[in-house]
């Protein structure tokens, strides 16, 4: 039933003549409804505010409402409930603690709006109170965790941050403060004094960040400007979590902030010696090519006895200045490869390839690495008719770096062994050694550039280290991949896939 009404009270005229609509606004209300007359006395109180307090409606009828007010709560819900009977407002809203009959302490979520006469004078307020105390002290719980969490962070880059979603409330750490040059109570508590902070070209962030988290769940984790006390801005990763209640509305969000710009500046600046660094090593590089061209050119002809009968001793020497100065002129063109490849202006000259032939040419144009490293290349049974669509000197220098590794770790007098093969729309091309395998710890460096297995022996053997890197990257430039499968002490098998043409000549999948 409706709580009665308290006898002494003096209600006015319109609500008796409403009595059935506020019996059923209040009987049926799932939350505690109060009528407060304008010294704070009970006029009118339900079931669920009753049970809420642990009083009757007949004890409560002689009490005000501070007398159930948490002493500390007192002033600021004096003050609440003059601002609205006092001033030009309709309602207002406020969390406080209420005292139970046993003693016990509660929290409830008070919604307040003022009921005036036809003058504009006030009668009454009317409050809907919503029982938090469990919402409250979960997060209180929380709050005391976060803070012991930002003091154990006290001496770390990171400012915590923790935001009341019903109420606009906003927490902030000293350090969270400080970061940006302020004192701990320069700043405000509300979310627009943090947004205040944040540069004008990045608020658009925060506001979709927040409605992604809130509403899909995506992670609240991005990176903003903020504006330091002396003007300038700082890099700010921002980072956090809204926690919900039972009927999963959010409640608040708490997080940390951490001061980035050092790092951010830092890869500015390493973009920047990498940018220089690629410049010097193309000029460097191109430099090189024309000279180095034509001692190579005029070496041939000497080796050749074209320009006269050569001593053999002076023979040898010519031989090791032509061969080391073939091996440079590999490293200039591998570093060009590099430069092409990584800035996206190595350009394929794309057309039919069979892959029996490519083998076959590799094996041709490849003979003096076997001659070298005294091993053997050998085809193995390949099925013909294995048609891709390539640029065939870029794949015959995929086959010369994968041969010339492997007959550089073979033992001498090894077998290298290459085939092909076709299944589910993919060429298949394999070249299988015999030598030492790959060491584990060697694997996921495998294609990176400038790195190599055995240090010692590929300074003795020659190579650049960028080989495998080219390969992977002109094997990926075609649609295709690349791996390896290496056992210790038995060897290597290199395997690149590429998409194979149907019989209209287009790649398949395409």
């Amino acid at each position: 039933m409706m709580a009665k009404n308290n006898p002494d009270s003096a209600l006015p005229a319109d609500f008796i003549d409403n009595k059935e609509l506020f019996k059923h606004i209040f009987e049926y209300a799932p939350i505690g409804m109060t009528i407060i007359g304008l010294k704070g006395e009970f006029l009118v109180v339900n079931q669920s505010f009753c049970e809420f307090i642990g009083y009757s409606s007949k004890e409560l009828y002689s009490k005000t409402v501070f007398d159930v007010t948490h002493p500390d709560d007192r002033k600021k819900s004096i003050n609440h409930r003059k601002n609205i009977t006092r001033q030009a407002i309709e309602s207002n809203q406020e969390e406080k603690r209420y005292i139970r009959k046993n003693g016990e302490v509660v929290w409830g979520l008070l919604n307040r709006s003022v009921v005036k006469d036809a003058k504009g004078r006030t009668q009454y307020t009317i409050g809907q109170v919503q029982d938090i105390t469990e919402l409250k002290e979960t997060q209180e719980t929380i709050i005391q965790s976060d803070k012991r969490y930002a003091r154990a962070l006290a001496g770390t880059m990171d400012g915590i941050w923790e935001l009341n979603l019903l109420t606009g409330d906003d927490f902030k750490s000293p350090r969270w403060s400080s970061m940006l040059g302020y004192g701990e109570d320069e700043l405000g508590n509300t979310r627009e004094d943090f947004l205040n902070l944040v540069h004008p070209d990045d608020l658009a962030i925060v506001d979709d960040r927040l409605r992604a988290h809130l509403e899909e769940g995506v992670p609240y984790d991005y990176t903003i400007r903020m504006r330091h006390k002396q003007g300038h801005y700082l890099y700010i990763h921002a980072r956090g979590q809204a926690y919900r209640d039972e009927s999963n509305t959010p409640i608040y969000m708490s997080g940390a902030h951490t001061d980035i710009t050092e790092k951010i500046e830092a890869e500015r600046d390493l973009i920047k010696a990498m940018r220089l660094k690629n410049e010097f090593v193309s000029t460097v590089s191109h430099e090189l090519r024309t000279p180095l061209t034509s001692i190579i050119g005029s070496l041939a002809i000497l080796n050749s006895g074209k320009a006269g009968e050569l001593s053999d001793k002076f023979k040898s020497v010519l031989d090791i200045a032509q061969r080391n100065s073939q091996r440079l002129s590999l490293l200039v063109n591998d570093l060009l490869d590099i430069e092409k490849l990584e800035f996206g202006q190595l350009q394929l000259n794309e057309r039919r390839i069979d892959v029996v032939e490519l083998i076959e040419e590799s094996i041709e144009v490849n003979k003096g690495y076997s001659d070298e490293y005294g091993v053997y290349f050998r085809l193995l049974e390949t099925p013909p008719n294995i048609v891709i669509k390539g640029d065939k000197d870029r794949l015959l220098q995929v086959m010369s770096n994968l041969m010339s590794n492997a007959s550089k770790f073979s033992p001498s007098g090894g077998v290298i062994e290459i085939s092909g093969s076709a299944s589910d729309g993919l060429a298949s091309i394999s070249i299988t050694d015999h030598g030492s395998g790959i060491p584990k710890e060697f694997h996921d460096q495998v294609f990176d550039k400038f790195t190599q297995a055995d240090s010692t022996a590929t300074r003795h053997k020659g190579g650049t280290g960028l080989g495998l890197s080219i390969t992977k990257s002109i094997v990926e430039q075609h649609g295709g991949n690349i791996s390896f499968k290496t056992q210790k002490g038995k060897g290597t098998t290199f395997t690149f896939t590429l998409p194979l043409i149907n019989e209209t000549g287009a790649a398949d999948g395409q």
